[in-house]
């Protein structure tokens, strides 16, 4: 009898660790399931969030470029109030002609001051220095 006894005892030990292995295997399961649940939860929030991201990314790129417009348009606007300002002024003080100009741009090219810094004292173009230069330093012309 002992020996039967000690098999029964053995049976119900293994009968509760099955019973115990199989509880334990579906409370796995939930939180394998749990698990998956957030996975996915997470991952739908994670598209969500990357597409709130790129749609700032283009609102302010886009708001980039109207700063930039404005800017641009400010600026202009300065430019030309400056310039219709020194337009003026230019049309009430007596321009010097040609001839004081060259010999304004020749006297002073003889100082050594270089064709930017003609031009930006006199209030010139660059350019106009440079022809009056270019023009004054050739040999006679040949007739």
């Amino acid at each position: 009898m002992e020996i039967q006894q000690v098999t029964t005892v053995l049976v119900f030990l293994s009968l509760a660790l099955s019973v115990f292995s199989l509880l334990r295997n579906r409370h796995n399961r939930r939180e394998l399931e749990f698990g998956a649940n957030q996975l996915e939860l997470l991952d739908v929030t994670l598209q969500e969030t990357m597409e709130l991201i790129e749609g700032n990314l283009k609102t302010s790129s886009d708001h980039a470029r109207r700063i930039a417009w404005l800017d641009a348009k400010v600026r202009q606007s300065r430019y030309f109030s400056i310039k219709e300002k020194n337009s003026t002024a230019i049309r009430d003080e007596r321009r010097p002609s040609i001839e004081e100009r060259r010999e304004r741009i020749l006297r002073m090219s003889d100082e050594g001051y270089d064709c930017d810094m003609i031009a930006t004292h006199l209030g010139l173009m660059p350019g106009e220095v440079q022809l009056i230069l270019n023009l004054n330093s050739r040999p006679a012309a040949v007739a």
